[in-house]
């Protein structure tokens, strides 16, 4: 598997991690549980060939790596009750690298898709930089591509800062998500009910919400 590869062992401990975690969640309320499968990340990171050079069970082929990602939504499934929501983040972007696409093509998205999609989850989160952005060369957006081979409710974000752009956002996912306007702007929903024209936040702008400096 090479040097630095998680073991069997450490993978069940992990996945035992997550379960863990998701029972705190449900102890203190939570009304559902986000598995974030996103951004370079380790459960990305077994997605993605890019990151995935294992030669066992969980390395090669689409449905090896997804195994890992299947063996995290049943652990925290098992421990969920039927009335809280499990969602599952996903995206083609990771953090350390910011302009690699994680996945080969939108046939390879689309089958990862598929397998989320047989998996007792609630709604697919997906994470891009901009919603209205093209997919894989195919004239498509991520969330376009999703919607063409899942049922599943799906959430979007990625420069949704505005009443337009939520609308817009709306025509291929049920939820927005904002997350940088919301950080930096505590009337934002009131802002988009009103239609007022607001600004869109960098991810440095953003930054300040997570220091002691007042917000501008």
């Amino acid at each position: 598997m090479g040097v630095g590869v998680m073991s069997p062992f450490e993978i069940d401990h992990v996945i035992n991690g997550f379960a863990e975690t998701a029972k705190g969640a449900v102890a203190v309320g939570f009304d559902g549980i986000e598995i974030h499968g996103a951004h370079g990340y380790l459960i990305n990171q077994f997605l993605s060939s890019y990151s995935n050079k294992r030669t066992d069970g969980y390395g090669g082929s689409v449905e090896n790596r997804f195994r890992f990602a299947r063996e995290v939504i049943r652990a925290v499934k098992t421990v969920m009750p039927e009335d809280r929501l499990l969602t599952f983040r996903i995206s083609n972007w990771g953090i350390a690298d910011m302009e690699v696409s994680l996945f080969e093509s939108a046939e390879e998205w689309q089958q990862i898709i598929k397998l989320l999609s047989a998996e007792p989850i609630d709604i697919i989160s997906i994470s891009t930089y901009d919603f209205k952005a093209e997919a894989f060369g195919t004239g498509k957006t991520m969330a376009g591509l999703t919607r063409e081979v899942t049922d599943l409710p799906l959430m979007l974000c990625g420069k949704i800062y505005d009443r337009k752009t939520t609308i817009e956002a709306l025509q291929d996912a049920d939820i927005a998500l904002s997350g940088k306007s919301i950080l930096l702007n505590p009337d934002w929903v009131e802002d988009v009910c009103q239609g007022r024209e607001l600004p869109v936040y960098s991810s440095d702008e953003a930054g300040i919400a997570y220091t002691e400096e007042p917000l501008p």
